[in-house]
């Protein structure tokens, strides 16, 4: 980055946002500045700041930012007043963490939309039709805005706002690299707004949330669009039942009434926390009707989705309940059977660029009366190519010799499955364990094969690995995969929230509002 070119560098903590300096050229001083401008300290008071970047501590003021390893895709942790060096640890660890889950959540989308991974994230519109994008990077960069804010909400529920706030912040600067023609389809990027104002809003940052309102704004605009201006939208996908996504609508409507208190604006402050109220409501639970299904054998989560659902109806709460077992199951018969095609596809094996066999293709193959295994492996030795796995089947020489190594592949992998008995079998004859492992190894593991090579001494037990030594690959990176299953699959999960704090927080500012009134009044 040349010297005159301003860069914004992203800030968590004490300051949640972005600062925008003139270059990385400059001193740390300049940034720790601008941090204290932005927090409405006074300069003399800038000193007081402890500034984190990559688990360090920018302590000398007159290095440049760009010496200290600072680039704009790092985000930088503020920690206001005097803290101890247990606080400035555990701080500098919580956002190496948040790093490496920012990184995970990159390789991930890297590999999402391939068979390179056993997982993926399914990008649907509203139809239920696969999101086609401009680009690799864009669809990239929404998987990753994805996981980044289902982390963010699963540190949320939680009760770990600072992780789940920063998270949020690491989703939008994820979606802010995609064309705006892309994200007008992607409702996510207006959850992930609204639930970053919404932790700042929990974390007590009011005035940071003024700052934000931005945010507000584009959460507001993208609803609108997911949901129709009257919500009409939103009622023609969920039913007439009260649908999860109306939290949204109580978070949204109580920030923007926050906002124009914050401003001054009294009136349309009461006009907003009046909608929030109403947006609340519905999601009131009777105790003694929560009980009553409750004893009828649902549990107090399901009881609590179908009552809120149902406005209050037991009846037909108990019914939308076990409509929803039923869903559930067959979201996790789907998920299954996905899994199982995935490891079958590995199982084929990888084509010379490294590939797994393309399912499509696969598909195609059988589609003309090819058996399931020639198809993989003519898939595989023409590195997924249709119409050169086509022409290698066509071949009857090529054909030929694609069937003698899918005999030997069968053969192996039955022989493998075997194999505790089979090495029994020769160390009975009086060979080593490593002796049997190596034979059967070069035999494909035919024990008879194996037993004669042992026989011959055709087998040095020296040059060959014990038969504990081979270990599975792991099939898919730890921090990927939890960062996977954070994804939410059930559609109703958000009828969950206790509502609590929502509610707690529109009476607060709606005695506020009675209060200021009732100074007017005197």
């Amino acid at each position: 980055m040349a010297a005159g070119e301003a860069v914004t560098l992203r800030v968590a903590g004490a300051l949640s946002g972005v600062v925008t300096l003139a270059s990385l050229h400059e001193p740390v001083s300049a940034l720790r500045l601008e941090v204290a401008r932005q927090l409405g300290l006074p300069a003399c008071d800038a000193s007081t700041l402890k500034l984190i970047a990559s688990g360090v501590v920018l302590s000398d003021d007159c290095r440049r930012l760009c010496d200290c390893g600072i680039s704009a895709v790092r985000c930088i942790l503020v920690i206001k007043g005097a803290a101890a060096a247990s606080t400035l640890n555990e701080a500098a660890s919580r956002l190496a963490h948040l790093e490496r889950v920012q990184a995970a959540a990159e390789r991930f989308a890297s590999r999402s939309f391939t068979s390179e991974s056993f997982r993926s994230v399914h990008l649907e519109n509203q139809a239920g039709a696969e999101v086609a994008f401009s680009s690799d990077v864009a669809r990239r960069s929404v998987v990753t805005g994805m996981l980044l804010h289902a982390h963010g909400r699963k540190m949320l529920a939680r009760n770990d706002v600072s992780e789940a706030t920063a998270a949020f912040g690491l989703a939008l600067d994820a979606y802010d690299v995609v064309p705006a023609s892309d994200l007008e389809r992607v409702d996510n990027v207006a959850e992930a707004a609204l639930d970053w104002c919404w932790g700042v809003f929990l974390a007590n940052d009011v005035h940071n949330l003024e700052r934000g309102a931005s945010r507000l704004r584009e959460a507001r605009s993208g609803l609108t669009r997911a949901h129709g201006a009257d919500l009409s939208r939103l009622r023609q996908l969920t039913g007439a039942g009260l649908a999860p996504q109306m939290v949204s609508y109580v978070r949204l409507t109580l920030l923007e009434g926050v906002v124009a208190l914050l401003r001054g604006d009294v009136s349309a402050a009461l006009s907003s926390l009046q909608a929030a109220q109403a947006y609340a409501q519905p999601f009131a639970v009777d105790p003694e009707t929560h009980a009553a299904l409750m004893d009828l054998g649902l549990s107090a989560q399901e009881a609590t989705r179908g009552l809120r659902h149902c406005s209050g109806n037991p009846t037909q709460a108990a019914e939308w309940v076990l409509a929803q077992r039923d869903a559930a199951q067959e979201r996790l018969r789907r998920r299954a059977e996905e899994r199982r095609q995935q490891r079958e596809l590995r199982a084929h094996g990888k084509t010379c660029s490294g590939a797994w066999v393309d399912a499509a293709v696969l598909a195609r193959l059988e589609t003309l009366g090819y058996a399931r295994e020639l198809a993989a492996a003519a898939a595989c030795a023409a590195d997924n190519s249709f119409n050169g796995a086509l022409d290698t089947l066509s071949d009857p020489d090529r054909n030929d010799a694609l069937h003698v190594a899918v005999q030997r592949k069968r053969r192996r992998r039955e022989g493998k499955a075997e194999a505790g008995a089979s090495r029994a079998q020769l160390t009975a004859l009086g060979f080593s364990e490593r002796q049997a492992h190596a034979a059967l190894k070069r035999s494909d593991y035919d024990v008879n094969a194996a037993g004669e090579l042992l026989l011959c001494g055709a087998v040095d037990e020296e040059d060959e690995e014990p038969a504990s030594a081979p270990v599975a690959a792991a099939e898919e990176d730890p921090e990927e995969a939890e960062l996977a299953q954070a994804v939410p699959d059930d559609p109703m999960a958000a009828l969950d929230v206790s509502m609590d704090a929502e509610e707690s927080a529109i009476q607060e500012y709606l005695a506020r509002i009675r209060s200021l009134a009732g100074h007017e009044d005197t």
